[in-house]
């Protein structure tokens, strides 16, 4: 019988990295089942910035009944969505190859912190045989 060993363990972000399997967040995988992984930056979400600046553009225009404070709002929301967009800080995502498809398991602000879970992951990758180098002929393939 094989034993479990632990090559990544947060309790707190809910990780937990073996040699048999991998738990994140929402999903837990095989290492077997897992061909690669890799560390992905991921851009922030821009909804809300989308939303205070269409707002601001709308109040802007379409404020005339409101006088000069529409004017105001609308300058005052183009604003904050302007200053939201420059303040939001880049996540970078754990990215997996799960049977050929792409899945982010997990993302966070720490570049380092999300590293050395990629880095544990392939530990385990390899561990469990789930990963080998292509071998020459299959190179040719390719």
């Amino acid at each position: 019988m094989n034993q479990e060993t632990t090559y990544y363990a947060n309790d707190q972000a809910g990780i937990l990295i073996t040699s048999q399997r991998m738990v994140f967040p929402g999903a837990s995988y095989n290492p077997r089942d897992v061909s690669d992984a890799a560390m992905l930056p991921v851009r922030p979400n821009q909804g809300r910035v989308l939303a205070l600046v269409a707002t601001g553009i709308l109040f802007l225009f379409f404020g005339a009944s409101l006088g000069a404070a529409g004017a105001v709002l609308g300058f005052g929301l183009i604003t904050v969505g302007m200053v939201v967009r420059l303040t939001a800080r880049r996540q970078y995502a754990v990215r997996l190859v799960v049977e050929g498809q792409h899945v982010n398991a997990y993302a966070a602000r720490d570049m380092e912190y999300v590293s050395n879970i990629v880095g544990a992951v392939n530990q385990a990758i390899r561990a469990a045989g789930g990963w080998r180098p292509p071998r020459g002929d299959e190179m040719e393939r390719l």
